[in-house]
This record gives C-alpha cells, sequence and structure tokens, in this order.
C-alpha cells in the first residue's frame, strides 16, 4: 500500500495544504497544517540537506484526527520514503495508512488508489465518449471468445 509514488505524492500534498495561523482570523478548512517549527536543522542523511527541526501537525476536521509529520520526514517522503532518520528525531516510520487517512489520498484522479469506474476504459476518471470510442476501437480485437 505504499512506496516512493505514494510518499511523493503525500509529500506534494502536505506542502499544498493551507497553514492554520493560531492567531489569524478563524478559517474553516477540511484538511490543513499546523506549524511547529523550531530553531534548529536536521540533517538529511540521504542528501545532507539541513531542514527544520520541527514538525508540522495534519489535521482533518472531518475526521477529527490528527498526525504530526516531522520536517525531516517530509524531505524523506519528497525522496520516497515513508521511513527516516535524522539527528534530532532520531529513525522512525510515520503510520502511513492513518497519514494516507488524513490527507484523503487520493486527491487527484491517477494518483496511486485512484479507482475507476467499470466504464472509464481510459482511466481518465469519467465515463464518456472518449471511453466509448476506446471500447469501439477494441471491438474486433478478438473475435475468439476463448481469448482474453
Amino acid at each position: 500500500t505504499d512506496g516512493i509514488e505514494l510518499a511523493r505524492q503525500c509529500a506534494e500534498v502536505i506542502s499544498e495544504l493551507p497553514v492554520l495561523d493560531p492567531n489569524g482570523p478563524e478559517v474553516l478548512y477540511s484538511v490543513y497544517k499546523e506549524s511547529f517549527l523550531q530553531r534548529g536543522l536536521e540533517t538529511c542523511e540521504v542528501c545532507g540537506v539541513t531542514v527544520n527541526m520541527g514538525y508540522w501537525k495534519i489535521t482533518n476536521a472531518k475526521l477529527d484526527q490528527s498526525i504530526e509529520v516531522p520536517e525531516i520526514l517530509n524531505h524523506y517522503m519528497e525522496h520516497g520514503s515513508f521511513s527516516y532518520s535524522g539527528d534530532v528525531h532520531e529513525k522512525g516510520r510515520i503510520d502511513v495508512a492513518v497519514l494516507v487517512k488524513i490527507l484523503e489520498m487520493p486527491r487527484r484522479c491517477g494518483d496511486l488508489g485512484t479507482i475507476y469506474l467499470p466504464g472509464d476504459l481510459n482511466e481518465d476518471c469519467r465515463v464518456d465518449i472518449d471511453d466509448l470510442a476506446a471500447f469501439v476501437e477494441r471491438w474486433l480485437e478478438h473475435t475468439d471468445p476463448n481469448q482474453g
């Protein structure tokens, strides 16, 4: 259920989430992040880049569920890994199932986990005339009923 592409997609979704400003006006987001960044750096053992040693609290208000994502983990997800290692947070692995649930993945057509309708032959998340064209194009590819 997890892999390089899913980790990268999660990192991308997290980077695009709105940041809740605790001192700002009340704004309702279904999924948002709160910054708990700190003064200090942590080094990525993969590429040597330094990132903030703090974390993001990712919240899904509809589910009333949150998860803490260290910035070093967010960086590792950009590399394609849900496991991380740093000098502050040491080694760890996020609960992928919980993270994916909170982020409401898949968010876009084609993301890992996308469930296509049976008639969506071209997998564009719509059943339309283009699917009919794909069906007609394949109509007579196999005339033997025992062929797949």
